[in-house]
């Protein structure tokens, strides 16, 4: 909402020549971003764990006070509420696909994209190179994998 306000006066030169492009070509309420669906859709204790401890990057006793939580809420909660994230971002993705198939995809690729032991599919590799919503599932789930903070502030 700042930069679309910083984009329609003055200040627009100060902005980066690809965010204008993202804000002149989105739609009357400035690009919505890709999680945050997802993200809404969880309930306020998982996305306070999400956005407090992962994206702002607050300690476990700051995150806790935050959300009247105990430290150990957030010790041991904070993966359990990634990983809700992480799965409606997965189950939006293929909702909004026209392909009755996808569906039939969605434990393929949270199975491609464990952290401990990914399994590969030959099927789901097939499916992806002609499917950009799967496709796009998939990256949506190795980066909050491999890289959370930085997907998350991308993302939302």
């Amino acid at each position: 909402r700042s930069t679309a306000a910083w984009a329609g006066d003055d200040r627009a030169a100060g902005l980066d020549p690809s965010v204008l492009l993202l804000l002149n070509t989105a739609g009357p309420g400035g690009p919505v971003p890709p999680m945050l669906a997802a993200f809404e859709s969880l309930p306020a204790r998982t996305q306070g764990l999400v956005w407090y401890r992962l994206v702002e990057a607050e300690p476990e006793h700051r995150t806790a006070e935050h959300l009247g939580l105990t430290r150990e809420d957030v010790v041991y909660g904070t993966e359990g509420a990634l990983q809700s994230l992480a799965r409606a971002c997965l189950r939006l993705r293929l909702a909004a696909s026209d392909d009755p198939h996808c569906a039939d995809f969605s434990r393929l690729i949270e199975e491609s994209v464990r952290p401990d032991s990914p399994r590969a599919s030959a099927d789901l590799y097939a499916h992806m190179a002609r499917c950009p919503h799967c496709t796009a599932a998939h990256e949506e789930l190795c980066a909050l994998r491999d890289t959370p903070r930085a997907a998350l502030a991308e993302g939302l």
